[in-house]
């Protein structure tokens, strides 16, 4: 957080960060200053002979140690104003330093998913301050750190799907909605979703049938029985939520039941928009990814979570001129990306000064 704050002043107002610099500089050549007309005074005081108040040279060099180190005391308090004044100008940043740090945190676990899904922190710091060099059409200080911490949302959103596999990506939406907006999870829902939490009815897996859950319990009539254990785990853990929804209500959930999309198709209820998704988890779970992407979507305020589609040509102007950093590409069956590879390079380099080489078993050796 202290490094993107710093960052983020660099960028905005670099004045701040220059001024701080000089107030602490400052600080510490007084408390210098200080240290030496104490230690100047003690050895004065060492080395007198004699009465004391007799002593006119020392009692002199004692009245002018007294009124040097009051105007340096004064200007250490003037300098600790002005150093806290300053403060407060870096800590109206300080939210938006914060909503960075917590997104890089965010980036960071997703290596738990999978050892491929590593990003550094440098090319963080190139998004960070990519979001910053933006034109937000803010009127005011306050405008524009509100539209900020959105911006950057949406350039890591997209730069990180661009590394994941397509059906990686739904649940990397979801995990930066939760990181980034934890008010839009109630009470035990997130464990619950994630299978973490043991309720009566069988836990919170989308397995379905779930061998003893619900046993003994009515089910409504539309859900299919392969969906019973789950719906009864459901209204073990969120009973005022399976009643707020009136899931008995056949006429009203038939269509629901039977829907292509019915992540839109939702019966009008007021719950929330994960709870929705716990729902369909629960009885859809065939539509459990496009809710997923419908929720996240709305709360990033994204068109889609698959980041828009990139060339080789524009991935050359984003990365601009220099060499300086690999491209790994990693294919799906069906998918070859030689030949644009090779009709950009051809274009941009010459064929003399392009070269590919087939790497692993049973190809042809270059």
């Amino acid at each position: 957080e202290g490094q993107l704050l710093g960052v983020t002043i660099q960028h905005e107002q670099p004045e701040l960060e220059q001024k701080k610099q000089e107030m602490l500089q400052s600080e510490e050549a007084f408390k210098v200053q200080l240290a030496e007309l104490e230690s100047s005074l003690l050895a004065a005081l060492a080395n007198s002979e004699g009465n004391i108040l007799e002593n006119i040279p020392l009692i002199e060099s004692l009245t002018k140690t007294k009124t040097t180190a009051a105007a340096i005391q004064q200007s250490l308090e003037a300098s600790a104003k002005t150093s806290a004044e300053l403060d407060a100008q870096r800590n109206a940043y300080k939210p938006f330093a914060r909503d960075g740090s917590a997104l890089f945190f965010l980036v960071r676990q997703l290596t738990a998913i999978n050892p491929m899904y590593r990003f550094s922190l440098s090319d963080f710091i190139v998004l960070f301050e990519g979001a910053l060099d933006l034109d937000l059409d803010a009127s005011s200080l306050e405008k524009r750190l509100r539209l900020l911490t959105p911006a950057l949302e949406t350039s890591v959103l997209y730069y990180v799907g661009r590394g994941l596999f397509k059906g990686d990506r739904p649940m990397w939406g979801l995990h930066l909605v939760h990181g980034m907006y934890p008010e839009a999870f109630e009470d035990k829902e997130w464990e619950y979703y994630t299978d973490q939490l043991i309720t009566e009815g069988g836990g919170g897996d989308d397995r379905g049938g779930g061998g003893g859950a619900g046993r003994g319990k009515r089910t409504p009539g539309w859900i299919s029985v392969d969906r019973q254990g789950a719906y009864h785990a459901l209204a073990a853990a969120f009973p005022r939520l399976v009643q707020t929804l009136d899931l008995d209500n056949d006429a009203k959930w038939r269509q629901f039941s039977t829907s292509s999309e019915c992540e839109r198709d939702f019966p009008p209820s007021k719950i929330t928009g994960f709870q929705r998704v716990m729902v369909i988890k629960a009885l859809r779970p065939d539509r459990l990814h496009t809710a997923m992407q419908v929720f996240a979507s709305e709360m990033i305020r994204v068109p889609s979570l698959s980041p828009p589609p990139m060339s080789i040509s524009e991935l050359y102007e984003v990365l601009g001129t220099e060499a300086k950093q690999p491209i790994l590409l990693i294919t799906t069956p069906g998918s070859d990306p030689s030949k644009e590879l090779e009709e950009f390079a051809l274009g941009k380099v010459g064929r003399d000064r392009y070269a590919s080489c087939a790497m692993g078993g049973g190809q042809q050796e270059a």
